[in-house]
């Protein structure tokens, strides 16, 4: 059931924390421009880790104009980046502290969208921000990690509900009897048999009756649940069993509608999903993974053993890779 999160690596050399803590460096390249010698957080100078847009060494900064021109446009460029990563993880954290309904994070194939997923699900500033949002009530977090590659259970709409249903009940038990209430019947009146539970856990039909009761049950335990789900597109498309992505966007923007509940969704920018939510709602995160993919291609280099033969010419060659790579992380 876990198989796909476990086998998510985890962000390389501090990649995606910005979306959800200040990144070191946001804003210390115009603060690098006006004093010398500013450091990040890790003690490199702010110039060195700024690569990708700086691509003149010091004692050249005064050989030709064009090269003052050029940084010029580099500042603007990389403040322009800066305040668009600002502006997604505010969106994020306002959403998940007071936010409702749905929240979709949109990035290309190989992007690490299931890395970053992985990253806010686990995070101890998620946790304290979807606890502002409920406040006095009991907060239950659940995710699921969609898989193509996986079997059944990984890319359906029951797997999906099977998945949460397990997680949340299995923190919750004392919900049981209220998604379950037919099958706790039967359990009180009938000796154990193998196979009992197949009617009642198994079945389809059963585990959407059951998370539609989680959820209407929300309200009168006084309980809010926050759905996170990756991998969208992931999902197996087989309109024939009405199994399209069509009907998972409608199950799920209904599902999100309750004033317990909210989903943060992650899917490739496709359209069945670029339909899912409004504009306001969605962070197209592959426009913001420069800073990321700058991060590791430096350090690939600097842990190589040869790095001292390329040292001369790896600025100019990690930008050229990160303009190259349009967003794509992996």
């Amino acid at each position: 059931m876990f198989s796909r999160e476990d086998a998510i690596r985890d962000p390389q050399y501090g990649t995606f924390e910005w979306i959800l803590e200040a990144d070191d460096h946001d804003g210390q390249y115009t603060s690098s421009n006006s004093s010398n010698g500013n450091e990040g957080a890790d003690g490199e100078d702010v110039a060195e880790d700024h690569i990708g847009w700086e691509d003149v060494d010091d004692e050249d900064v005064d050989e030709e104009s064009s090269d003052e021109e050029s940084s010029d446009e580099d500042d603007c460029y990389q403040n322009e980046y800066y305040e668009q990563k600002a502006e997604a993880r505010s969106t994020l954290l306002r959403w998940l502290s007071s936010g409702h309904g749905l929240l979709h994070i949109s990035l290309k194939a190989g992007s690490g969208k299931s890395t970053l997923m992985k990253l806010i699900a686990g995070h101890s500033t998620t946790r304290r921000e979807l606890e502002r949002w409920s406040g006095e009530r009991t907060l239950v977090v659940s995710h699921f990690f969609a898989w193509r590659a996986g079997d059944a259970m990984q890319q359906s709409l029951h797997g999906l509900y099977r998945s949460i249903l397990f997680s949340v009940l299995a923190n919750c038990p004392s919900l049981i009897r209220d998604v379950f209430p037919t099958a706790c019947q039967v359990f009180d009146t009938t000796t154990f048999e193998p196979h009992i539970d197949e009617p009642y856990f198994r079945f389809p039909a059963k585990l959407q009756e059951g998370f539609q009761n989680l959820i209407e049950v929300s309200v009168p335990r006084n309980t809010c649940f926050c759905f996170m789900i990756d991998g969208l597109d992931e999902f197996k498309h087989d309109p024939a069993h009405r199994h399209s992505h069509q009907d998972l966007v409608a199950q799920l923007r209904s599902r999100s509608q309750h004033a317990n509940i909210k989903m943060l969704v992650g899917s490739r920018p496709e359209m069945a999903f670029l339909n899912l939510v409004l504009c306001e709602l969605r962070v197209n995160l592959h426009e913001l993974t420069r800073w990321d993919i700058l991060r590791v291609v430096q350090n690939t280099f600097k842990r190589r053993s040869s790095f001292d033969a390329t040292s001369s010419f790896y600025k100019a060659l990690t930008d050229h890779v990160v303009c190259r790579a349009e967003g794509v992380l992996f």
